[in-house]
């Protein structure tokens, strides 16, 4: 997929749901710009999984809503028992890259499959709106 509001020229997603979030970034006119991040981009957050271990995290895209506000967006078909370390840590270094920022926000946002297909945003207030305050509970069903 080619979008003008990715910072490349290209997007190239891990699977269908990512590349129909991406494509709603795309249209999105009420953003900046966004990115799709693969692995070979770097960007990675260390985290302790379910089984206490060290491992690393590597989020979905980052989205600039405005030049002050960069969200941090992990999108989600099947979950698993290490999603909710995985968003516990994911909060806590938005928190910590807020603090470092120079002005700048970060937030982080977790975007759930069955969620997306029954509301299907068409802005990107529409997906703040409908998945700012949905994380993954420990407890929840994978």
């Amino acid at each position: 997929m080619v979008s003008k509001r990715s910072i490349f020229n290209k997007v190239v997603a891990d699977n269908k749901f990512e590349l129909e979030v991406a494509e709603a970034l795309a249209g999105c006119l009420d953003i900046v710009s966004f990115a799709k991040l693969p692995r070979s981009v770097g960007f990675r957050i260390e985290y302790r999984n379910a089984e206490g271990s060290i491992a690393n995290y590597y989020p979905d895209f980052v989205v600039k809503e405005t030049p002050g506000r960069i969200w941090v967006v992990e999108t989600k078909g099947r979950e698993d028992l290490d999603d909710p370390p995985k968003w516990a840590r994911l909060k806590e270094w938005c928190q910590d890259a807020t603090a470092k920022a120079d002005g700048r926000e970060f937030r982080a946002l977790f975007v759930r499959q069955e969620d997306w297909e029954r509301y299907r945003p068409k802005t990107f207030a529409a997906i703040r709106e409908a998945f700012e305050e949905k994380s993954p509970e420990p407890d929840r069903p994978a």
